[in-house]
């Protein structure tokens, strides 16, 4: 039986997936600089499988799957990222009666819990808590059975494995933006980066909101909303959204039901994070408003404008967003669209950026036809050329112009071409 087309290029890509995934996997600990470029090969190879599944998708469900399920199993160990210590940390102190957002890592009371392996990678010791209450349960139940990196990989793993079966059902081999994207790959089973969560909290929400137009269903896309917020505060605008179109199309008394499903699981995980200490701030305040990393827009304006400028602060940022976000979101009116635009303005506007915030985009974008997703997917890998100036004399975070036109060029050149597409189509 000739082999015909379709099989030569589904072949093709599941060896350059798997190809890249064991080129990378050696090459995760970031501390030594000298893994990058083994690293980025790695990537790069990868992304040339990923735009030939998404140019040409496995027509087979074998050929589909088993590609992107082999590489994120042989990513399962590499040396994670090092959030990944901070979740097993605050997981697990916990465990032993303490709230994350009351003890920073280094507080004296938490002394005897400090172990030879977790304890000397927590980083920024001194730093309390910055995550949702949703996800610190999270880094809890996983701490609770093994308080170890593969029991934590593995666990935001399935997650994002059961964010793939989701966008599947809903979109075909349409998904293959998500499921065979190589920066998702990395980013949850090898940097193990919790987002997974998120993701498929966004992945559940656009499912029971376009399923049907009812009442029921809305309030289930809310609580879901309501447990990204719970995960990721980034959600806030899009939830603030979704109850706003759930009152004028149900009316008050609906959209007030909603509204408390959609407050349920912050109100439950937040009184159980907490363990009776109320008044302790749910981010760190002076960390919030220092950190910068990879930034676009506050970068380009830190460039334009003056050493001290009015929007020289990351709560300015803040601000930014959501005014940003508003204009965006009022004007729109389905549920993908709202969400790709929300999360396109967060991250050009936020002052902290990290290479696995780009997946944010992706449950929206697989229903929307996007470009820019893609081309964010491929070139956020530049982000990770920071450790190596990291290692410099000196240790500053931060980027050179090519390295942040290489980041953020191709998303900015993809949007401007999403969006001429577009306008051609509706005309």
């Amino acid at each position: 039986m000739p082999i015909t087309t379709d099989r030569l290029r589904s072949i093709a890509a599941a060896v350059l997936l798997l190809a890249g995934a064991l080129l990378m996997r050696p090459f995760g600990d970031f501390r030594d600089p000298t893994v990058l470029p083994p690293f980025l090969a790695g990537a790069m190879v990868m992304s040339i499988a990923f735009l030939l599944a998404l140019r040409f998708p496995p027509s087979q469900h074998f050929w589909f799957w088993a590609p992107p399920i082999a590489a994120r199993l042989i990513l399962l160990t590499m040396a994670p990222g090092d959030d990944i210590f901070r979740y097993i940390w605050e997981g697990s102190i916990q465990l032993s009666g303490h709230s994350p957002y009351c003890l920073a890592p280094d507080h004296p009371t938490l002394a005897p819990l400090r172990d030879n392996f977790i304890w000397p990678q927590v980083g920024h010791p001194s730093v309390t808590a910055i995550y949702p209450p949703l996800t610190e349960l999270f880094f809890r139940a996983v701490a609770a059975v093994s308080p170890s990196v593969l029991a934590m990989k593995t666990a935001i793993t399935v997650f994002d494995l059961l964010a793939c079966a989701l966008l599947y059902r809903q979109f075909g081999s349409g998904s293959s933006l998500y499921i065979w994207n190589p920066l998702v790959i990395y980013s949850f089973a090898g940097g193990g980066h919790y987002d997974s969560l998120f993701i498929l909290s966004l992945a559940v929400a656009f499912h029971f909101w376009e399923r049907g137009d009812s009442a029921r269903n809305r309030l289930l896309a809310c609580l879901a909303l309501g447990a990204g917020v719970a995960l990721k505060w980034l959600s806030l605008p899009l939830l603030l959204w979704a109850l706003w179109r759930t009152l004028q199309i149900d009316g008050l008394p609906r959209a007030a039901q909603t509204a408390a499903a959609a407050a349920t699981p912050f109100a439950i995980s937040f009184p159980l994070v907490a363990n009776g200490q109320w008044l302790c701030p749910l981010a760190p305040p002076t960390f919030a408003h220092s950190a910068r990393s990879a930034e676009a827009l506050p970068a380009l304006l830190g460039a334009l404008l003056p050493a001290r400028h009015p929007l020289d602060s990351n709560v300015a940022y803040l601000l930014l967003f959501f005014g940003l976000a508003f204009f965006l979101l009022r004007r729109l009116r389905g549920i993908r669209t709202a969400a790709y635009a929300s999360f396109a303005a967060a991250l050009l506007t936020t002052p902290m950026f990290h290479a696995w915030y780009a997946t944010w985009l992706l449950p929206a974008a697989a229903g929307l036809r996007r470009s820019a997703a893609a081309a964010l997917s491929i070139s956020s890998f530049a982000y990770f050329w920071l450790h190596v100036h990291i290692a410099e004399p000196g240790g500053a975070w931060r980027q050179s112009p090519l390295e942040k036109a290489l980041l953020w060029g191709p998303f900015l050149g993809a949007l401007l071409w999403d969006h001429l597409r577009e306008r051609r189509r509706n005309r």
